[in-house]
């Protein structure tokens, strides 16, 4: 009977853990998906695991029970310009870029004494 009781435990104890693990997992999802929808990418992985860690904290603060997965991720990560790739597009300025146009134009143009 003592056997029995040990192998009920352990098989309550793997439950539990197999429970976290699929909780962790939906809540990495949801997190994952959030800044899959507004396009943004990390700038590196460890970057994104830290912001998870903080995610996962701050949903069990009872300050944070009424907000939305958008409303958390979006205050944690509103002011830290450098934890997403940059996805304004490189803007060419004519004149102000060498090599636009024709090298030799300026040799063409009239010359006015």
């Amino acid at each position: 009977e003592k056997k029995y009781n040990e192998l009920v435990k352990d098989n309550k104890v793997k439950a539990e853990e197999r429970e976290q693990q699929e909780r962790e997992a939906q809540e990495r999802t949801e997190f994952d998906n959030y800044f899959a929808e507004l396009k943004k990418e990390w700038a590196n992985p460890l970057i994104a695991d830290g912001y998870f860690g903080k995610f996962k904290e701050a949903k069990t603060l009872d300050e944070n029970k009424s907000k939305t997965t958008g409303d958390i991720l979006h205050a944690l990560t509103k002011d830290d310009a450098t934890a997403f790739k940059t996805t304004q597009p490189h803007i060419n300025l004519p004149g102000a870029t060498p090599g636009v146009g024709n090298p030799g134009q300026a040799n063409n143009l009239p010359t006015i004494f």
